[in-house]
């Protein structure tokens, strides 16, 4: 567990830059992953996210929220930022998110689980990004509403809205039903 600064004047040091890397940096590549869909572009994202928070540890305010929200603020905005520059779309990057079945599973299990999955990026796909985001932050990155709220940069009631909203309008197209 990475040890907070508790007050606006104590800042980040190396060591707990390395352990925050060490807590979440498997999180934050699979966010990377499933959005980009491609390991070397997630990678990169990575590498950009944890070198951002190094330039910018002196930044890191605790009055305004967790080290796990500031690390997944900054994944998120460079995820905008790659997406604005690159001039693509997230819906094209989902389906690289295969690495998530088991090799362990037997042919015909893992041929269902593909199909699965090929099917949840489809459905993940037509979401808007805002409840594509939401559902990623927390059920990838294992943040909690009020963290994920604080990541969007809206209200914690907000959030949960964003996220019921979205995991029903998901529902509904894994159904193949028209969400309200």
């Amino acid at each position: 567990m990475v040890t907070t600064p508790t007050t606006t004047s104590e800042q980040l040091d190396m060591a707990q830059i390395r352990a925050l890397y060490e807590e979440y940096h498997s999180r934050v590549f699979r966010f990377f992953r499933l959005h980009t869909g491609t390991k070397e572009w997630a990678e990169e994202l990575l590498s950009a996210t944890f070198e951002r928070a190094i330039a910018n540890r002196r930044r890191f305010n605790a009055s305004k929220g967790t080290l796990e929200v500031w690390l997944f603020t900054i994944a998120r905005n460079l995820l905008r930022d790659y997406f604005r520059k690159a001039g693509k779309h997230r819906h094209d990057a989902l389906d690289a998110a295969s690495h998530i079945i088991s090799a362990e599973k037997a042919p015909d299990e893992q041929a269902m689980l593909q199909e699965e999955h090929r099917q949840l990026a489809e459905a993940l796909r037509l979401l808007p990004d805002r409840d594509r985001t939401a559902i990623l932050l927390k059920h990838i990155a294992g943040l909690r509403t009020a963290e994920i709220a604080k990541v969007l940069q809206v209200t914690e009631k907000n959030a949960s809205v964003i996220l019921a909203r979205g995991m029903k309008k998901l529902r509904a197209i894994m159904n193949e039903e028209v969400p309200k």
